[in-house]
């Protein structure tokens, strides 16, 4: 599994592992009376931070001549291209659609989840959060190349989907924050070693 795969899924591991901490702290420990909006603002003043590091620090990857090739092949989007020249592209985004969905979709409705179960406050669902960008980005930076190497990206992934899935029903079955916290974790593995793999699949089926 290439470094730069490795490094670039791991890079977004700080922001899950910092990210929902920060947000707890701030929000504070009273659910009903809980600052979501200094959250927000916050969020805020940090998206727009990124938005201007991107623009002054990333250079424009579509560079005149690959514009000029497009628009002399008559305009077509090159992700366009890629799908018809080779299908299981198609089959690898739906894939990762609903892998990144699916996760959305837990993070959105887990606070409310244990906020009704187990009684849990703002700090203790973003430090719970926490717990999993940790696992996910420790994964992905030294855990996920032996694992590829050993199994091979398409293995890997089918791990990372099975651990992934075991860990969402042993959410939906979990009594008390012991088991929770360890389906967390379950989740964690599996998307941990499911990003690089996957990544490498979408690098290896569009070349």
């Amino acid at each position: 599994m290439p470094r730069k795969v490795r490094m670039l899924g791991a890079a977004f591991g700080p922001g899950f592992i910092f990210g929902p901490a920060i947000g707890g702290l701030l929000a504070g420990d009273a659910p009903g009376a809980a600052e979501f909006a200094r959250v927000a603002y916050v969020s805020a003043a940090i998206t727009a931070l990124a938005v201007i590091g991107v623009f002054i620090q990333l250079p424009e990857s579509l560079t005149p001549e690959r514009r000029a090739a497009t628009k002399a092949a008559g305009g077509t989007p090159a992700i366009a291209t890629v799908l018809r020249a080779k299908p299981a592209v198609f089959g690898l985004i739906l894939l990762g659609l609903l892998v990144i969905g699916s996760a959305a979709m837990m993070e959105t409705t887990f606070a409310l989840f244990a906020d009704d179960q187990l009684g849990w406050t703002p700090r203790q669902v973003g430090l719970s959060f926490g717990l999993i960008g940790t696992i996910s980005a420790v994964l992905q930076a030294v855990g996920s190349a032996p694992l590829a190497k050993r199994f091979g990206p398409n293995r890997v992934a089918l791990i990372g989907i099975a651990s992934y899935a075991a860990g969402l029903t042993g959410l939906g079955l979990a009594v008390g924050g012991t088991a929770v916290l360890v389906a967390l974790a379950v989740t964690a593995i599996g998307v941990g070693v499911f990003n690089p793999a996957f990544q490498t699949l979408v690098a290896s089926t569009t070349k």
